[in-house]
């Protein structure tokens, strides 16, 4: 019977490590895409950041040559 597959002995466990196989695969789907959606928030908040510094050291420098002009 187990060499066909028919046992509830080979059966019940086996129902129970599929359901479980199941479960960890769903969950590891899950996970994969939270970290690949935390990695494009971390990757959109480094580039704001640093258009953020660029706007600010550009304003900055604007600030400083007109301040050498008018002197």
């Amino acid at each position: 019977e187990v060499r066909g597959g028919r046992s509830q002995e080979y059966l019940g466990p086996l129902h129970r490590l599929q359901e479980n196989m199941r479960v960890r695969i769903e969950v590891a789907g899950i996970l994969k895409q939270m970290r690949i959606e935390n990695i494009k928030h971390k990757y959109e908040a480094e580039e704001q950041a640093a258009h953020q510094n660029f706007r600010s050291e550009k304003w900055l420098s604007y600030e400083s040559l007109k301040e050498e002009i008018l002197e």
